[in-house]
């Protein structure tokens, strides 16, 4: 939006200028007439760029749950004084904490407490009792020992811990790609971050205040009619 303002008030500016040189004979009309027309675009896209900005306003209150942007601006650090960007490790270290990838986490934890219970039941409780028993033909008492064990309880459990364990290492595995997946989407986006800092920086240090002082030459030359309102119109471009 504050580029567009400054569009539109060179593009008044030297369309005032040019009606002045038209009233005075010094260009033509019709030259005048086409930095007017472009005075006009100019106010055009500033409308754009303040509609834009009323969208984008209400898109970022919607993401805090907001109903409407409440809030006349955001506050931006100026470019020239934009924080330094993080090591790209710190950045894949803090993806421990997602909650995407904590969810595979919790569900780790589930799968291995149910594996440990499939496991236990897959193993067939074996019962031991004692007791005394009367011996009538040596006139004698005898210390009985006996184990029981159910048939087949082992073998009933087997499958259960079998697909236990088949979920758990399904889930490892789905937890590793996530990983990936969003690793390498941080990376693309780190890149992305650091050459749109970079430009951001260019822009601001170097561009910008070489094509506003290009464009007060330009003006100036303009006035005392040193530069056709091509020219003109190129340099407001």
């Amino acid at each position: 939006v504050e580029w567009a303002q400054r569009r539109k008030s060179w593009a008044e500016r030297s369309a005032k200028t040019a009606s002045a040189r038209a009233a005075a004979g010094a260009a033509s009309t019709a030259e005048a007439k086409r930095l007017e027309i472009a005075a006009v675009r100019a106010r055009i896209t500033l409308l754009q760029a303040e509609s834009e900005r009323e969208m984008q306003r209400d898109l970022l209150a919607a993401t805090w749950g907001a109903g409407g942007a409440d809030f006349d601006a955001v506050v931006i650090a100026h470019i020239g004084e934009l924080p330094a960007v993080e090591p790209e490790q710190i950045w894949l270290d803090r993806l421990n904490t997602a909650p995407q990838l904590q969810r595979y986490v919790t569900q780790q934890r589930l799968l291995a407490a149910r594996q440990q219970l499939a496991g236990a039941q897959a193993t067939a409780d074996v019962t031991l009792s004692f007791g005394v028993r009367r011996l009538e033909a040596v006139d004698a008492n005898a210390l009985v020992l006996g184990a029981s064990m159910p048939l087949g309880s082992g073998s009933r459990n087997r499958p259960v811990l079998a697909q236990a364990r088949a979920q758990y290492d399904k889930n490892i595995a789905e937890h590793k790609q996530a990983v990936a997946d969003m690793q390498a989407q941080l990376r693309a986006l780190y890149r992305k971050l650091l050459i749109t800092r970079t430009q951001a920086l260019l822009l601001r240090i170097e561009a910008l205040p070489n094509a506003q002082q290009a464009y007060r030459e330009f003006e100036r030359g303009y006035q005392a009619g040193r530069f056709s309102t091509l020219e003109m119109l190129s340099a407001q471009d």
